[in-house]
């Protein structure tokens, strides 16, 4: 389930970002392998990713995860095994370099991020009410923290 939800983000945000956007966190392998969509999928991705990152969708992660099931289905299974290989099949553990209360702001969006019934929203603010409510140096701690191309702390 971890791994469908990964692919689903990574797919989407992929297709709906532009593919030679240096300044992503779009792994360029994603990049070449959703080049290779149609138009016609490339914007069926990108309806469904939109309808999951609207302000007020009530679409949770679960049902956004069916949807991204249901349309890599259609594809060949060679396109549906590169797309398998694309991310990680887990939430990236929070680092071990971290100071004590880094680690339990980290720990707390983790939870967040796992938790599939979650609308994309719903994330997207308990997120942003933690760090709001945090010191602002152990925010800074966080953003400085990569995992891959990316900043860990990506709200």
């Amino acid at each position: 389930m971890f791994k469908l939800l990964l692919v689903f983000c990574v797919v989407s945000a992929a297709v709906a970002a532009p593919v030679n956007n240096g300044g992503s966190c779009i792994p360029d392998d994603a990049k070449k392998v959703l080049g290779k969509l149609t138009k016609d999928q490339q914007i069926e991705v990108r309806g469904i990713y939109q309808k999951a990152l609207a302000p007020n969708s009530r679409m949770t992660k679960v049902d956004a995860m069916e949807k991204f099931h249901e349309f890599t289905a259609k594809l060949s299974p060679e396109m549906q095994l590169k797309i398998g290989k694309l991310v990680p099949t887990e939430i990236p553990e929070v680092p071990k370099n971290l100071s004590p209360a880094a680690t339990e702001l980290a720990t707390k969006i983790r939870e967040i991020k796992g938790n599939i019934f979650n609308t994309m929203a719903e994330d997207k603010k308990q997120i942003s009410d933690l760090m709001n409510n945090a010191d602002p140096a152990v925010v800074a701690e966080l953003k400085t923290v990569k995992t891959g191309k990316c900043a860990y702390l990506m709200a």
